[in-house]
């Protein structure tokens, strides 16, 4: 810069490859926020996990009601050994 007639820059273009500012903004959370987070949280794992796991149970409840139902015994043996 000691010679400045010579070797002086008065324009000059920089690019950056991101220009926006990163703006966090935080806030405090309460109690009751907090639990219906929660609990919405289960809600929705209680459902998504009963679509899935329903079909078992009701084959489940079928076999036991077929099983109560149509129980032998010997008042209803057709044949006897």
């Amino acid at each position: 810069m000691d010679d400045f007639p010579f070797n002086y820059k008065f324009i000059g273009n920089s690019l950056y490859a991101n220009d926006s500012y990163t703006i966090i903004s935080r806030n405090n959370d309460g109690l009751l926020i907090i639990f219906g987070d929660v609990g919405g949280m289960v809600a929705f794992l209680s459902m998504f996990i009963g679509f899935f796991i329903s079909p078992f149970g009701a084959l489940r409840v079928q076999s036991l009601l077929a099983k109560y139902l149509f129980k032998q015994d010997d008042a209803t043996a057709y044949t006897k050994v």
